[in-house]
């Protein structure tokens, strides 16, 4: 058995607690004696498609939701108390129903029959992209002020609200998602942005990271991988979840400028470090594959079937990684083949760096890529937020440790992302059982704005968000993708 670190051990132990707080959820009850009556009797005549829609909720629970074609609705057996009651008009069924129209009361629910006054339709805050189509949108990226959209019909992707079809997957591609990440230009040497297409990879097919550009997709990328064997020596195939790359200039390189590429894979981590003169042979990359295994450092620990990997994000001089144990910082020496770092020596080299002191087990990552430097971890109880390092063996700077949002205690966290300029943080939050919400964080107030899914939201389960630019946010969810603008 390889070492596990006593880090890594009692790491473990708040990941047991954490699972233990996710589990509450939506509020189940056997009802109560209160009725509502919710009539439309003014609203406008629907259009095809169309209903009408009233939620319930007490606290942050929903307790019931119903629709109708018909401009009433009864609810029956609520329990008394106070609640928030949603109505809306919006399209789709189910969990694909997307509000345009909405309104929202607080009533203390009495037993026998209730009937809001004042209730009125206003439009929603978000604005659905139809050219995303009605399906789910399970991965948006933005770059150049254009999105980029993994959709029910394939890739697509222009400015909000006019996205065209994209190039064409490989066949038998599966596991798509999209990232960011970098390339030296041929005509100005500089690094730039560029949008990845992650996915599976086999040995007789195309896929791994798929870099997309205009109308083509440049499948020869990952030609690397075909020179290495799997983790247990095997050509086997793997999925890749997540990537990135950072620039890594010349004083930090001895050997010149240069790419630091990480990347997610099922059961662990990768990459590979690449100068700028060897950018046109990618075929000959020494891609780290069969080194940094961690569901084999910890399979007789995790949970079956339990990925190592919660959370992974690139900043601008290391790879963030939020893993089932512990959250690190790794920094482009632990892929560099020379130093030849392999799993079980990877937690004491001198190329990562540990998040401490947040009580509870970290789930997701946000990084402010602007000179703030700041780093924000969710749980299942709220949102950290500290300061990062600029050492390679440490987390946070010696400003201090990370302190907790006081705004956000009791929510569930996931899919953190902050603005360019670090002024708003956006993030999903979710209760078991319940549609999943959105909150944006005004960084200069401190205020959290929390949106339900009855105030436009492209769905009840949300999949991915992006910054489109400064105060514009990108909703991808299980009914399409919408945009949200945030007051500057």
């Amino acid at each position: 058995m390889r070492r596990i670190t006593r880090r890594i051990v009692l790491s473990l132990v708040a990941v047991a607690a954490t699972a233990a707080i996710v589990l509450t959820g939506c509020m189940v009850s056997s009802g109560g004696a209160g009725s509502l009556a919710i009539r439309f009797g003014s609203a406008r005549a629907l259009s095809a498609g169309e209903s009408y829609r009233v939620d319930v909720y007490y606290g942050r629970d929903r307790f019931t939701t119903q629709t109708s074609p018909t401009p009433e609705i009864i609810v029956n057996d609520l329990p008394t108390g106070m609640a928030t009651i949603y109505v809306a008009v919006g399209a789709g069924v189910g969990e694909a129903f997307v509000a345009s129209r909405t309104g929202r009361i607080d009533l203390n629910i009495a037993a026998g029959d209730n009937q809001p006054d004042g209730l009125a339709l206003s439009p929603v805050a978000l604005d659905a992209d139809t050219s995303a189509g009605t399906g789910a949108v399970t991965s948006v990226v933005a770059s150049g002020g254009l999105a980029y959209a993994y959709t029910a019909a394939g890739l697509r992707s222009g400015p909000f609200g006019s996205l065209t079809d994209g190039p064409a997957l490989p066949a038998g591609l599966t596991d798509v998602s999209l990232s960011l990440g970098r390339f030296f230009d041929g005509g100005t040497g500089s690094s730039v942005e560029q949008v990845w297409v992650n996915g599976s990879w086999t040995p007789d097919g195309e896929g791994g990271i798929i870099p997309w550009t205009g109308a083509s997709l440049n499948l020869a990328f990952t030609d690397g991988f075909d020179l290495q064997s799997n983790w247990d020596g095997t050509r086997e195939g793997f999925s890749i979840l997540r990537s990135g790359a950072f620039f890594v200039n010349s004083s930090i390189a001895d050997s010149g400028d240069g790419l630091a590429i990480f990347y997610q894979r099922n059961g662990g981590i990768g990459g590979v470090w690449t100068k700028r003169s060897e950018q046109g042979t990618v075929a000959n990359w020494p891609w780290i594959m069969d080194q940094i295994d961690l569901s084999a450092e910890l399979g007789s620990v995790l949970p079956a079937g339990q990925e190592p990997i919660v959370d992974f994000a690139l900043g601008t001089n290391a790879l963030y990684l939020v893993s089932s144990f512990t959250t690190m910082k790794i920094s482009e020496g632990a892929i560099d083949p020379s130093n030849n770092v392999a799993a079980q020596d990877l937690f004491d080299s001198p190329y990562v760096g540990f998040a401490e002191g947040i009580p509870d087990a970290i789930v997701a990552i946000g990084l402010d890529l602007s000179p703030l430097s700041r780093v924000y971890l969710g749980t299942a109880d709220g949102l950290w937020k500290g300061t990062t390092s600029t050492d390679s063996q440490s987390f946070f700077s010696v400003d201090g440790p990370a302190t907790k949002v006081a705004a956000t205690a009791g929510y569930g966290i996931r899919n953190i992302a902050v603005s360019a300029d670090g002024k708003h943080v956006a993030f999903i939050t979710e209760r078991v059982g319940c549609p999943d919400s959105l909150a944006v964080i005004i960084e200069a107030t401190g205020d959290v704005v929390t949106y339900r899914s009855m105030e436009g939201l492209p769905g009840e389960t949300l999949n991915a968000l992006t910054w489109l630019d400064a105060d514009t946010l990108l909703v991808a969810g299980n009914a399409g993708l919408a945009k949200l603008d945030v007051a500057p």
